[in-house]
């Protein structure tokens, strides 16, 4: 009999983001406006699409699917902590209604690099792992 393949490849990966995560027992992080908590979840859906991650600002989560390559989730975490970054400066949907924002190149940058090391100074741990 044929072993069937393991739905959540990081059940069997020690060196997994989310075993890592799980093991130095992060569980949030911290954007410095608010704390989101990190939930793994299975078929995870936005709407009626599935999806990798989505960030939800009213309850403070940052969802993530659980059937992610250890490339795939550390990705989609930085993803979702770039969406609070954004919501953290104003450079969110709905504050622009779905009009496109008009930023140079330059006003993106100062605004990511800020917000970049605001999370890495309240995050040291949760850095060094999504980053190892």
């Amino acid at each position: 009999m044929k072993a069937k393949p393991n739905k959540f490849p990081f059940k069997g990966d020690k060196k997994h983001v989310y075993n890592k995560l799980i093991d130095k027992e992060i569980s949030s992080v911290n954007v410095g406006w608010a704390i989101f908590a990190f939930e793994l979840h299975s078929d995870l859906y936005y709407g009626e699409s599935k999806v990798d991650g989505v960030t939800e600002f009213d309850n403070r989560t940052i969802k993530l699917e659980m059937n992610l390559s250890d490339l795939d989730a550390r990705e989609t975490i930085i993803h979702e902590i770039y969406h609070c970054m954004l919501e953290g400066c104003g450079l969110d949907e709905k504050n622009f209604d779905n009009i496109k924002m008009q930023l140079t190149n330059e006003q993106l940058v100062v605004a990511l690099s800020k917000q970049t090391m605001l999370v890495h100074n309240l995050n040291p741990n949760l850095n060094a792992i999504i980053y190892a």
